[in-house]
């Protein structure tokens, strides 16, 4: 987590200020109407609808993944 709080220009890594700020935006529209709902009536049951997946035009062509899931929780 300490990785998406801070500026990264890494070939590991790339993160910075605007996309930190994508995500948090993102999150806040993502979790608005759920926590509205809660608010009114903690125990209705919310059916959630997924907006559109979050996309960072700068990692086009740049995305992969090669850790494992063993070595990402340590």
């Amino acid at each position: 987590m300490a990785l998406l709080d801070s500026e990264q220009n890494a070939p590991e890594v790339i993160w910075n200020l605007e996309m930190r700020k994508q995500l948090l935006d993102h999150l806040t529209t993502e979790l608005e109407s759920y926590v509205k709902f809660r608010a009114t009536d903690p125990l209705a049951l919310y059916i959630h609808i997924p907006r559109t997946p979050l996309a960072y035009p700068e990692l086009a062509g740049k995305l992969s993944c090669t850790t494992s899931r063993k070595n990402i929780l340590k």
